[in-house]
């Protein structure tokens, strides 16, 4: 027990180990050295010395087990002991230490599962779904939710004639053109109304107008070949220029435009582990996300090989603590991310004490502004909100993320990618000198990209320009104060976080009397009102992203809202399918691969020609 014991602990307090010294490097061969250092185990070795050293303490205490069954001296001698019990402290010690080690044996098995729950959902409820039985009735509801998103998805083209191969006769211009209106029609049905959770980040059609003749303008051109195309390439830097100035540049930040918010999230986590690699000599990389960070973070993580060390946030303030960030860092940390704001509930995290730790520990700090676009910068000024500092003039800061398509109202397929300076920049670059077609070189993870788009772009930010995205900022925030003061009136339901930009998002309330509300149900209901919201879990939430298309429909936005809280109390029977289906009590105990094979239908389900 002692020896399995101690070695459990030793592997666990290897896998724990702290940064201590900030690393040299040889800033001419990219070599990280660090006096005095020794080998450590990797994170996988450290898992596997964990795994043994509880393996070993369970063979102990099973070949104890086995001599007390069938060695009869062994058995006299541990009926002894227990007969001895009340009166020696050793026994009560050693029958602790039993139970102590059979529940470290337990954490380890959690924690590599990704926490008790998870390990529970995985391994038992996993084995469960298994049975013919049960499978079955599983089965029956997975197939009845795949038949809900593809109603939902195919919608009002599901009885058009689909084209599945191309026509023998090219069609003609007037009739491509008459197909396109129609179908352009049909779509603006849905968003035209303002009733949609972001989504549409419409600046009305004056706007579009500028935008569909900037890019028809441009339709053919690609920022790849800057000598073809040299307007094109100066639009694309003064899109970073512009960007960068509503951030407290220094003179040396920089950055690139990319296609949009997930490759800018997916550029900087690349960046800072070719970086950690290059500079520190990092060769199993972390990085530390807060749970209400973007989900594309995750997808950097795993498309990069990037170990993700999550964070819980408060669940009052719904930002996350600097100290569990802090508690989290090791000498494999390439970069910590904070969002201002987050995507669930719309709060800033303490961008300031997590720049500080990023700091420390040589490591990246990326602030996500993808979806504060062009609305942050005028938080304080326009909107009146009290946020932490979350751009350049915070020291650690290294890079930015923000999407021109949300609240600078570009064409969808435009964001910016910010660095504090090229040497951060340098390492999201990729070359190839040796190639047989000449020296290729990229900025960005694309090669041929949309001069058309990047034209679209900057025709709207020339042309909102600063006072325009302040009056536009002026009337999203006051129309996401008007929904927030609304949600907090509702019996029933509760506003969680803060609005520190324009998204609100609602729980149901705990404390109310009765039966709480089911939050899903309620979103169901708006959405046969025609407001599409976003539905949320961990905890179960719903959110209304504010645009300035819907800015000034706070009035019915929460009158319809009440009346759905009241209607789903009374009736909660009377709403399925939509949300209520997708985050509902069946799913929230499926195992995680079963709702992996739900989003790959669903994802199937986007390509049904």
């Amino acid at each position: 027990h002692c020896g399995g014991l101690v070695l459990a602990m030793a592997g666990r307090s290897s896998s724990s180990a702290r940064v201590r010294s900030a690393p040299k490097a040889d800033s001419h061969a990219g070599v990280a050295t660090k006096a005095g250092s020794r080998p450590r185990l990797g994170a996988r070795s450290r898992t596997t010395a964990c795994g043994a050293a509880v393996s070993l303490g369970i063979v102990l205490a099973a070949c104890a087990a086995a001599l007390v069954q069938y060695d009869e001296c062994s058995r006299d001698f541990a009926m002894s002991l227990l007969a001895k019990a009340q009166a020696n402290p050793v026994v009560v010690a050693l029958a602790a230490s039993t139970l102590a080690f059979a529940a470290l044996a337990v954490h380890f098995w959690a924690e590599a599962r990704g926490g008790v729950w998870k390990a529970f959902k995985v391994s038992i409820i996993g084995s469960l779904v298994a049975v013919p039985g049960i499978k079955g009735a599983v089965d029956g509801v997975m197939t009845s939710m795949i038949k809900d998103l593809e109603d939902e998805m195919l919608g009002s083209v599901k009885e058009e004639e689909r084209v599945r191969a191309l026509p023998d006769k090219g069609m003609s211009a007037e009739l491509v053109m008459a197909t396109i209106e129609a179908a352009a029609a049909k779509d603006k049905h849905h968003w035209a109304s303002g009733k949609l959770s972001g989504t549409v980040y419409h600046g009305g059609d004056d706007l579009s107008k500028i935008i569909a003749s900037a890019i028809s303008k441009f339709a053919l051109s690609n920022p790849l070949h800057p000598s073809s195309f040299p307007s094109v390439r100066k639009m694309d830097a003064e899109i970073v220029a512009m960007t960068l100035s509503l951030f407290n540049p220094t003179a040396e930040c920089c950055g690139t435009t990319t296609s949009g918010g997930t490759e800018s999230i997916l550029l900087a986590c690349l960046a800072y582990r070719d970086r950690a690699r290059a500079v520190r000599g990092v060769t199993e990389p972390e990085m530390i996300i807060p749970e209400t960070a973007h989900a594309a973070f995750v997808k950097g993580a795993h498309y990069f090989g990037i170990k993700p060390v999550y964070v819980p946030v408060d669940q009052t303030t719904f930002t996350v603590s600097p100290d569990a960030v802090r508690a989290r860092v090791t000498s494999n940390t390439v970069m910590i991310i904070g969002s201002a704001p987050s995507f669930p509930q719309g709060v800033v995290d303490p961008i300031p004490e997590l720049a500080a730790i990023a700091k420390e520990a040589d490591a990246g700090l990326h602030v996500d502004c993808c979806l504060g676009s062009y609305m942050m910068p005028f938080a304080r000024s326009v909107g009146g909100r009290d946020i932490p500092d979350f751009d350049f003039s915070v020291d650690g800061v290294t890079s930015i993320s923000c999407d021109t398509h949300k609240y600078g109202f570009a064409p969808k397929g435009s964001s910016v990618i910010m660095w504090r300076n090229n040497t951060w920049r340098h390492h999201q670059y990729f070359s190839y000198t040796d190639w047989t077609g000449g020296i290729y070189a990229t900025a960005t993870l694309a090669g041929s990209r949309p001069g058309a788009n990047l034209a679209g772009t900057w025709a709207v930010l020339m042309h909102m320009g600063r006072d325009g995205y302040e009056a536009a900022a002026r009337a999203i925030f006051k129309g996401a104060d008007e929904v927030a003061e609304g949600v907090r009136n509702i019996p029933g339901i509760v506003q969680l976080g803060s609005t520190d930009h324009a998204v609100v998002a609602f729980a149901a309330d705990p404390d109310a009397p009765g039966t709480p509300v089911n939050i899903y149900k309620v979103s169901t209901a708006m959405a046969k009102r025609g407001w599409e919201l976003n539905a949320l879990q961990k905890p179960a939430c719903v959110h209304l992203c504010v645009t300035y298309a819907n800015a000034g429909m706070a009035k019915e936005f929460v009158e319809d809202l009440e009346e759905c809280v009241s209607r789903v109390r009374k009736n909660p029977e009377d709403f399925k399918g939509g949300a209520a289906a997708m985050y509902g009590s069946s799913t929230a105990m499926a195992p995680p691969g079963m709702l992996h094979e739900v989003a790959s239908l669903f994802l199937d389900t986007m390509y049904k020609a």
